[in-house]
């Protein structure tokens, strides 16, 4: 019997074999990211009510992650302004939340006649 064939032959299927369970394992891994829901964040006030003499209020933003991945990146803007109110890395670790600074909204002059401060303008 020859050992050097043998010995190829062994390397042959084992090299076949790690290749094998390599492409198992990454296909496995893969798996969850594709079927993963996207993260739940909530906040502690939805809609926020502020008070006409307040020009804002604080509330709590919360989420709930996946528990293989304890780490995921969270943007927060507002609309209409380009600039993010936050822009990070959060967790999952227990008691992780950011407060969020919800700034209040002057409502833009206008001629409608139909809320209070326009019908008061309204001449007939």
């Amino acid at each position: 019997m020859n050992t050097t064939t043998t010995h190829s032959n062994f390397v042959r299927v084992a090299v076949g074999a790690i290749v094998a369970l390599l492409g198992a394992l990454l296909i496995t891994l893969g798996a969850p990211i594709a079927d993963a829901a996207p993260p739940k964040v909530k906040a502690s006030e939805n809609p926020v009510l502020i008070p006409w003499t307040q020009p804002s209020k604080d509330i709590q933003l919360t989420w709930d992650l996946e528990s293989w991945q304890p780490l995921e990146n969270l943007l927060v803007t507002d609309s209409g302004n380009p600039v993010p109110e936050f822009n990070g890395t959060v967790s999952n670790f227990p008691g992780d939340s950011r407060t969020l600074k919800v700034k209040a909204v002057t409502p833009t002059p206008h001629s409608c006649g139909i809320c209070s401060p326009c019908s008061r303008s309204v001449r007939r």
